[in-house]
């Protein structure tokens, strides 16, 4: 980026050897900047805003008042060629120095500057670079060689020889550009946003210049530009003049002395706006609650809310209802100090829709039946008749297989066509098992006779029985093709006993419904 230019002029003098006297009076103003030496017959040149310095015999002429134009690293001096008058001499190049103080010390310009980098030209200019942050003062003297100069010997000689150093220059300021600022933070106040800039870190990890300033400019773009400046190296600033309901997100771009143009925009912030409504569902039934939130603002003051049109839109504390029967549009206004921010909602009017009950397996379905149920708003489901042998109602899902979602009798919204297919459980109360007698019947086995209640519209007839042993895990199994009563008097034979062994014998049964029942438990101390 380009750099804030320092350009400084000096007092003038004529060209000619009769104004000498105007060269005394500008180094006599100038001797606050290092003007220094006499002016009795020095040459003058023909560059305005030159100071001319020269020695009592005109010959080690001093060179023109140097100019200075910094920017990042680097500093461009320039200044004019000096005017011979003597015709045995010639200036064939410059010295340039460079100092930290406007009085020294003074050393060698060195990259950019060196004698072989400043030869001679109507206008003179070299570049120093490499330069740290800081300030600067360069001064310029001629370099002469003689045009002939011939020695005892009769050999020609080229020596050169430098002449009197110019006045320092004005200051050059060195100031390397600053880096990219870092993110910004922000908070959201009553009627601003605080923004909160710091200075950031070069690409390379390293630190650019200090930041003199930023500005934070808010996303999307206000009409007129809505921007603040915090001072640097850190600071805040408040943006305002911000609309509501508007998410905004801000950036920060630097600049500092050598900065005219600005650094590359920071990351965006995070996002502030101030309160905004919002709610669920954004559409809803007339009769349904649709519930309010706001997002974004500061926790204080508290927020209100405000509906219109109150003739069928209705809020309480952050629920929006609405009693218009054919529908209707309320338009929420939340309140927070002097802002606010509306949102609509629209309420579809009521229309009838049907829910069809599926049995789902249950027993007996072509005797038991339930006639589909018409309704156009949240009304009791119809109560369930259906029954499944051995097991109970539990509920009705919205699927074949999935879970309870709605009691038997809740209230469904009937918001669309549905079916809703019934779910079953096992009783928590076992239907009774009772074990009559227990008798051997071998040398290893024993009878075991038992009763069970016959299947009606309650209980599904049994699938299965089995006797089992507390002692030894002995067991057998009565299946439904060698049942003979159906469960309720069979007899099952139980093997592998141990004599003079005591057992404790259960039966349990097992209907089509998947539900099983376990009896009471008869013991015998032994078979002899």
């Amino acid at each position: 980026m380009s750099a804030r230019i320092r350009r400084f002029g000096a007092f003038g003098s004529g060209s000619s050897r009769g104004k000498a006297a105007g060269a005394v009076i500008a180094c006599g103003v100038m001797l606050f900047t290092a003007c220094g030496g006499s002016v009795t017959g020095g040459e003058a040149t023909d560059a305005p805003s030159a100071i001319v310095r020269g020695d009592t015999l005109g010959r080690d002429w001093e060179s023109t008042y140097p100019l200075v134009d910094a920017s990042a690293g680097q500093v461009v001096v320039t200044w004019d060629k000096q005017i011979e008058e003597d015709p045995t001499e010639s200036v064939v190049g410059y010295e340039v120095q460079i100092s930290s103080g406007i009085t020294g010390p003074w050393t060698g310009a060195g990259t950019g500057c060196a004698r072989s980098e400043t030869k001679s030209s109507t206008r003179q200019k070299c570049i120093a670079t490499g330069l740290a942050d800081g300030t600067y003062f360069f001064n310029v003297a001629a370099v002469r060689q003689p045009v002939v100069n011939k020695d005892k010997t009769g050999n020609f000689s080229r020596d050169t020889k430098t002449g009197n150093f110019s006045a320092g220059s004005p200051p050059a300021i060195v100031l390397s550009p600053p880096g990219i600022p870092a993110t910004p933070t922000v908070v959201v106040g009553d009627s601003k946003v605080s923004v909160t800039v710091t200075a950031g870190t070069a690409t390379d990890g390293t630190l650019g210049g200090v930041p003199a300033s930023f500005t934070v400019t808010p996303t999307p773009a206000t009409t007129p530009p809505m921007t603040c400046t915090a001072p640097g190296p850190s600071g805040s600033c408040d943006v305002t003049g911000l609309k509501d309901s508007t998410a905004y997100t801000f950036t920060a771009t630097a600049t500092n002395a050598s900065s005219p143009v600005p650094s590359l925009p920071s990351a965006a912030s995070s996002t502030a706006q101030w309160v905004t409504v919002s709610g669920t569902p954004t559409t809803a039934v007339v009769g349904e609650t649709i519930s309010l939130t706001t997002t974004g603002g500061s926790s204080t003051p508290t927020v209100s809310f405000t509906v219109t049109p109150t003739a069928y839109c209705k809020v309480t504390d952050t629920s929006l209802t609405s009693t218009r029967a054919t529908g209707a549009t309320c338009t929420v206004t939340a309140n927070q100090g002097a802002h606010k921010s509306t949102a609509t909602f629209p309420f579809t009017a009521r229309v009838n829709h049907t829910v069809t009950f599926n049995s789902n397996g249950g027993y007996a379905e072509d005797r038991m039946r339930m006639d589909p149920q018409v309704e156009k708003s949240f009304t009791p489901l119809t109560a369930s008749v259906f029954l499944s042998g051995g097991r109970n109602f539990a509920g009705w899902a919205t699927t074949a297989t999935g879970p309870v979602v709605y009691a038997d009798k809740s209230v469904y919204p009937f918001t669309v066509d549905a079916d809703l297919y019934a779910v079953y459980s096992c009783p928590g109360t076992a239907r009774p098992i009772f074990i009559s007698t227990v008798v051997r019947s071998g040398k290893d086995s024993a009878r075991v006779d038992f009763s069970a209640p016959a299947p009606d519209q309650i209980a599904e007839e049994w699938d299965s029985f089995t006797a089992s042993t507390t002692a030894g895990g002995q067991s057998a199994t009565l299946g439904k093709s060698r049942m003979k009563t159906g469960g309720s008097d069979e007899s099952i034979y139980v093997y592998g006993l141990q004599r003079h062994t005591g057992y404790s014998f259960t039966v349990t049964g097992m209907n089509a419904a998947g539900c099983d029942h376990t009896s009471r438990s008869v013991h015998v101390d032994k078979f002899d």
